[in-house]
């Protein structure tokens, strides 16, 4: 998993949850720019959590400012053991 591809699926997940899509950077603000409400969020958490199986608690990720901490997260979330 590399940052390149991350932010690819973040920025995909994102636009799924806008009713109209935008063109996303890492830079982009979550609420200020992308006006990603806490639907919005909950959509992205768990989009995030079944691609690449992590948790990321509703409240940590709520905390994020803008695409590129989403993406970092990711890259820095342990995931689930398999079986």
């Amino acid at each position: 998993m590399n940052k390149e591809d991350v932010a690819k699926t973040v920025i995909k997940l994102i636009n799924s949850t806008l009713m109209d899509p935008v063109e996303i950077k890492l830079e982009s603000r979550l609420i200020e720019d992308l006006d990603l409400d806490s639907i919005g969020f909950v959509e992205l958490g768990t989009g995030l959590e079944d691609k690449y199986m992590i948790d990321i608690p509703d409240d940590e990720l709520q905390k994020l400012k803008t695409v590129e901490e989403v993406v970092n997260t990711v890259l820095t979330c342990p995931t689930y053991a398999t079986a």
